[in-house]
């Protein structure tokens, strides 16, 4: 049995040596660098199109001002999801490692202001991140879970150390402090004028501060059915009637309509006498002529028909 023959562009294909994988140091290969390369370009892309427009910017415009085709970024992001929470993350990141860094500091009070400034200035000029404090805005474009977690923790570690030292109104929560950032960075990015601006941001924050002559904040509203009224039942009257068929006493019910008859035997025996009844009306033989001539009725008259001649 003769041996199969190879063939040549087998014969030339060739494994790297040891000698050779550890002088490429197991670098990814050109493509794959490139690869890299167009995502950290998309990434920054992006992030500078969403701090001005926010989650509505498109794939489009994101491609040309990358100098890319559209198709390489839903290769690299198959959804808006995919890359718009990337790069929300990223800012909630930084913040996060902000906010970490401040939480040794001396002043417990300097360093909790120094970081509430902070991230409404990253809020003002990165609306994208705005909208992704905003408990109202679209879910879809939230950050997970877990840097949400991990932000609120950093936050909640400078406040404490705030409160600690008098320098924090002790009523007031994380989400509450996220909020009035939000509420400061859309003030903030409405005005024109940049003192006017931060103005306002700086009366918002002084709301945070404990002050004797503020009102304490309310507790939070709890949604209560309201009681039904007293007139909801049907039953206008809880005297005994009387079953409509034998004439036997009926217990008034506490609620619903009053019952009729006085049990199920006398309800079935009252239809059968109402089907037997109709039928015996349509199969009643009428003359075609005295139907004719005779006035109309009404449809439960009762009494003789009178007869035309």
């Amino acid at each position: 049995m003769s041996r199969r023959p190879t063939r040549w562009w087998t014969s030339m294909r060739t494994t790297p040596s040891a000698a050779a994988r550890a002088a490429g140091g197991g670098a990814p290969p050109a493509r794959r660098a490139d690869a890299l390369r167009n995502r950290t370009l998309l990434l920054r892309v992006a992030d500078e199109l969403l701090a001005s427009a926010g989650t509505s910017v498109s794939f489009d415009q994101i491609a040309k001002r990358a100098g890319v085709g559209v198709g390489t970024v839903y290769r690299h992001f198959p959804t808006r999801e995919d890359l718009f929470g990337t790069v929300i993350v990223a800012g909630m990141r930084r913040l996060t490692l902000q906010a970490r860094a401040l939480a040794t500091a001396e002043d417990p009070r300097a360093a909790f202001f120094r970081f509430f400034y902070q991230m409404v200035e990253q809020t003002v000029i990165n609306k994208a991140l705005c909208e992704a404090f905003d408990s109202t805005s679209d879910p879809r474009f939230a950050p997970d879970q877990r840097s949400a977690a991990a932000f609120d923790a950093a936050l909640d570690v400078l406040s404490s150390r705030a409160k600690a030292v008098g320098a924090l109104r002790t009523d007031m929560t994380v989400a509450e402090i996220r909020l009035l950032a939000v509420g400061a960075a859309v003030t903030a990015r409405e005005r024109q004028t940049t003192d006017f601006s931060w103005r306002i941001v700086t009366l918002i924050a002084g709301a945070l501060r404990p002050d004797e002559t503020l009102e304490p904040l309310p507790p939070p509203a709890v949604t209560k059915q309201p009681d039904p009224p007293a007139d909801r039942n049907e039953t206008e009257s809880r005297d005994s009637a009387r079953c409509a068929l034998c004439g036997r006493p009926i217990s008034a019910r506490a609620t619903g309509r009053p019952a009729r008859y006085c049990g199920a035997a006398c309800r079935q025996q009252a239809h059968r006498h109402r089907a037997s009844a109709r039928r015996a009306i349509a199969t009643a033989p009428v003359s075609v002529a005295a139907a004719a001539d005779a006035p109309v009725r009404s449809r439960h008259a009762t009494g003789p028909q009178e007869k035309t001649s």
